[in-house]
């Protein structure tokens, strides 16, 4: 049996949803899209930086942060954005 797989990008297009929350153990850095959907207002992420390092921690908070939304919340690995 074969498990079908979608992009993460073809799903936002698809959802569009306005919340996104990912928690994907270091993960991030490959799986969020360089374009995030219009409607997406708020992003919470958590981010393992001692395990995937500043510069891939810096390029998400940066991929986000250049489509609009900002730092609102901080706390140990949590991240939320909002635009």
């Amino acid at each position: 049996m074969q498990t079908p797989i979608i992009r993460i990008s073809d799903l936002l297009e698809h959802v569009n949803p306005t919340v996104l929350i990912l928690d994907i153990e270091g993960a991030e850095v490959d799986l969020l899209p360089d374009r995030l959907p219009a409607g997406l207002r708020l992003i919470m992420v958590e981010l393992h930086t001692p395990d995937i390092g500043d510069e891939a921690t810096a390029s998400v908070v940066n991929t986000i942060m250049s489509q609009g939304f900002t730092l609102k919340h901080l706390r140990a690995q949590t991240w939320a954005f909002e635009r």
